[in-house]
């Protein structure tokens, strides 16, 4: 089925331009996987499936604790990453100012299947909800896709402005595996219409996303969500 998309305006590099964002119908979970290849075919049980996936994973998990990176051909390529700064060449590694996570880059032979395969279909979408359009990490080194907790961080977008007091309106860093996992933001530097300026929380997963509330002057509690973003650790 095509994956449904709108058009918004957003500022980007201190232009106004028209961008796309794809609509999700939600998060596939290990056993909608498993449904889905019984749905094709597969000779085997759902139970030897979900213990093979089980066991990748533990897999992945060990060879990454000794120090390897995995590729997972065809899927994606699985790395150790050490983040967090250190005060010269004579330092050593501190938590939690340091930490080693996983990052993850999938596979070009993926990419490009899915390329040539995806359909999409264009939508029309309630406006009068928050648009996370743009999240920049200010103090982060040229290049670095990582947000870093303590970081000033910058949100651009549109009907940012809501009041933190107010009950059922808040900014939050969700856990991108796991809804129920998330971190307020109660402290801003900046909030308007077009912005929202605060640290970064202290994180304790690999990668999330901001979800904002507001009720927009209405009766009617709206909810807007940005892209997923890798953490890093305390800077």
């Amino acid at each position: 089925m095509p994956i449904p998309y709108f058009v918004y305006q957003a500022p980007l590099g201190g232009k106004s331009r028209s961008l796309g964002r794809l609509l999700f119908k939600g998060t596939c979970d290990r056993k909608a996987v498993v449904n889905r290849m019984l749905s094709m075919g597969s000779s085997l049980a759902e139970t030897d499936i979900t213990a093979v996936l089980q066991l990748l994973t533990k897999a992945v998990g060990h060879l990454c604790d000794d120090g390897y990176r995995v590729d997972l051909e065809g899927l994606v390529k699985i790395t150790p990453t050490l983040g967090g700064a250190f005060e010269g060449l004579g330092d050593s590694f501190q938590s939690p100012r340091n930490s080693v996570y996983l990052t993850a880059q999938v596979s070009k032979a993926l990419n490009t299947q899915f390329s040539r395969g995806a359909r999409v279909k264009k939508v029309i979408t309630q406006e009068d909800r928050p648009l996370l359009a743009q999240i920049t990490d200010s103090e982060a080194e040229p290049g670095s896709l990582l947000f870093t907790v303590g970081h000033i961080v910058s949100v651009a977008g549109k009907r940012l402005k809501f009041d933190p007091a107010r009950p059922g309106e808040y900014l939050r860093l969700v856990n991108t595996q796991d809804p129920d996992d998330f971190l307020p933001i109660l402290k801003f530097h900046k909030i308007t219409q077009g912005q929202l300026v605060f640290r970064f929380p202290a994180a304790t997963f690999p990668d999330g996303y901001f979800e904002l509330a507001s009720h927009l002057g209405s009766t009617t509690l709206r909810v807007g969500q940005s892209r997923p973003i890798p953490v890093s650790g305390s800077s």
